[in-house]
């Protein structure tokens, strides 16, 4: 959260886990953490979703006054499509990671394909850019004898899911040489 701060987000979104679920129990601390840090910002937490669909409703409109209903399901759709599109291409640089030839070739693709779908206006153009980084991900020279050691990665979903937090320890185990399996993507 630090580092999207520290980019210039001004709002942070917590996705607190239902009822007594331990990530309830991190919203308060991290906002007050932050605070106590010097950082400004607003801070948004999904247990307002307790009631239900007035209560999504009512947290949908706060980031979209002006937009119509139509719209705003179209763009929960789009980043929905997006995220599902990134978990695809991730699971392919897993595997194409510790087998290049060239090393940091796949990780080069997997910034462009973040930038390029963040771009994605509409499905249709998601739908092309995925399928444009896959034909170049699938074409990344390889080693076909090489018969990486398998890993996979569980646990928090923040230590799991987060580059940052977790020293992308993903990356570095596939420049080791380990194809990384992780048993929770974003999508999930």
């Amino acid at each position: 959260m630090i580092e999207m701060l520290e980019a210039g987000a001004n709002t942070l979104l917590y996705v607190d886990g239902p009822g007594l679920c331990r990530n309830s129990a991190y919203t308060q601390l991290l906002g007050d953490v932050l605070r106590d840090l010097g950082y400004k910002f607003k801070f948004l937490s999904t247990e307002i979703l307790t009631d239900k669909i007035l209560g999504l409703a009512a947290f949908l409109r706060q980031f979209a006054p002006d937009l119509s209903w139509g719209e705003i399901v179209r763009q929960i759709r789009l980043g929905l499509a997006k995220m599902f599109a990134l978990d695809d291409l991730e699971r392919r640089v897993q595997f194409f990671r510790p087998r290049e030839i060239a090393s940091g070739f796949v990780d080069k693709l997997w910034s462009e394909a973040n930038l390029r779908i963040d771009g994605a206006g509409n499905i249709d153009a998601l739908k092309r850019v995925k399928a444009d980084v896959l034909r170049k991900i699938e074409r990344t020279p390889i080693d076909p004898t090489l018969r990486p050691v398998r890993i996979a990665t569980t646990g928090e979903y923040y230590a799991v899911l987060d580059p940052f937090f977790n020293l992308d320890l993903e990356r570095e185990l596939g420049r080791l040489g380990a194809e990384v399996h992780r048993t929770l993507m974003m999508g999930q």
